[in-house]
């Protein structure tokens, strides 16, 4: 069901039926009446990947062959943030765990450093640069240590977090000139005036996935289930795939 002004939507999380503005619907293409994204992943890319889409192209506007810090990919969000910059041909540099760093090398990271070893990564960072720094920096967990290597974008680079808000102790912002960007997808849909383009973000994600831009790890729940996968999630378990719940007759 849709309902014109989504100031008056009601429902939620894990109803059967809720109301959804149009605007924020995009409608999965079909190609010889065989959906070309199956429903599952569909329902995971909202999340995992919309907000990626809009930090990355619309926040940053990255360009090819130019170089990006991924701080913190310590989710599926981080992960299809490699992937889509590996993909535009940026070089990637990315922290994360120490056990999952051979997968995100696998994703497309050029270079992965420990995510917490801080005390090393702003000072490799520079030299793998040639001490020019980085063009963007792109923080996509709250695991991200955003004041700590602002030093590791160049003069007139650009920010952008997903969580979150930057408290620099250092005057590095002014100094370097930085652009700083954030991106919240609750604010996009409950304002009237950016909920329009939430349509457009979704069919260019489609395309992109279509063109095997990225992959999603998601895995579906039965509703009976939905607990105890929200209770893994904040667990921090699962952290890597989308939990799609299946609520089914």
């Amino acid at each position: 069901m849709f309902h014109s002004d989504a100031t008056k939507a009601y429902g939620g999380t894990l109803c059967e039926y809720t109301l959804v503005d149009v605007d924020a619907v995009v409608r999965i293409p079909v190609k010889r009446g065989i959906p070309t994204v199956n429903l599952q992943n569909a329902a995971a890319m909202p999340c995992s990947v919309w907000t990626i889409y809009i930090a990355l192209f619309d926040k940053l506007r990255i360009e090819k062959d130019r170089c990006i810090f991924i701080d913190g990919v310590t989710n599926i969000q981080g992960r299809s943030a490699v992937q889509l910059a590996h993909n535009m041909g940026l070089f990637v540099l990315a922290t994360c765990p120490d056990d999952d760093m051979e997968n995100v090398e696998l994703l497309g990271a050029d270079v992965v450093f420990d995510l917490h070893s801080h005390s090393s990564v702003a000072t490799e960072v520079l030299q793998i640069t040639n001490g020019f720094g980085t063009d963007y920096y792109l923080a996509v967990s709250p695991d991200a240590n955003v004041a700590a290597y602002m030093d590791v974008v160049r003069f007139g680079g650009s920010l952008c977090l997903t969580s979150g808000q930057l408290a620099p102790t250092t005057e590095s912002l002014l100094e370097r000139q930085l652009s700083v960007h954030y991106v919240s997808l609750d604010s996009l849909y409950s304002n009237a005036l950016t909920r329009r383009h939430l349509r457009f973000i979704g069919e260019q994600v489609l395309d992109l996935y279509r063109k095997s831009a990225f992959t999603i790890d998601s895995v579906a729940m039965p509703f009976d289930k939905a607990g105890e996968a929200l209770n893994n999630v904040a667990a921090g378990e699962s952290v890597y795939r989308s939990i799609v719940i299946a609520i089914t007759k």
